[in-house]
């Protein structure tokens, strides 16, 4: 009983830590961007940038099935367009909404809106490409795997009844 406790305790301590620093990093990275969209929306300068490739992209791993009890899944858009700034050439790929994928063509030049933070290092978003806001399925997901990491290590500190 006692080396299932102590195992209980050893993996429960890991995965509320691995797992409650991974859901610390998500909600910084969250942050973060909400962070540039709104220097975006409020410093942002507009500029000129190169669409390359127009991607779609499934949003689901299950093969596609005739039967009317499964949801078709959906496709998510992305453009990569590139720009230059300060004499370096900067790739982005970019979600976009599905009517601004079918609007232009590769080649093609877009506007877009340029930021440029206190380390010199330029972010853009493309003009009139709403900012999606992230699922916070995978934040849920690994917070209730850290949560249940330090159910683990209460139970494995518990008194031991002999």
């Amino acid at each position: 009983m006692r080396s299932t406790r102590a195992s209980f305790r050893i993996a429960g301590l890991l995965w509320a830590l691995v797992f409650g620093s991974l859901a610390l990093i998500l909600v910084w990275q969250d942050q973060l961007e909400k962070d540039i969209a709104a220097k975006l929306e409020s410093n942002g300068q507009s500029t000129f940038v190169h669409l390359n490739r127009l991607q779609r992209k499934r949003k689901s791993l299950i093969p596609d099935m005739d039967l009317a009890l499964f949801k078709q899944p959906g496709v998510s858009y992305f453009y990569t367009y590139s720009y230059l700034y300060n004499g370096r050439n900067y790739t982005v790929t970019e979600e976009v909404s599905v009517d601004l994928y079918y609007l232009h063509r590769e080649g093609e030049n877009l506007e877009a809106i340029r930021y440029v933070d206190d380390r010199n290092y330029p972010h853009t978003r493309l003009k009139g490409n709403p900012h999606q806001k992230q699922n916070h399925l995978l934040l849920l997901l690994t917070s209730a795997i850290a949560c249940f990491g330090l159910a683990l290590t209460l139970l494995g500190l518990l008194p031991s009844r002999s």
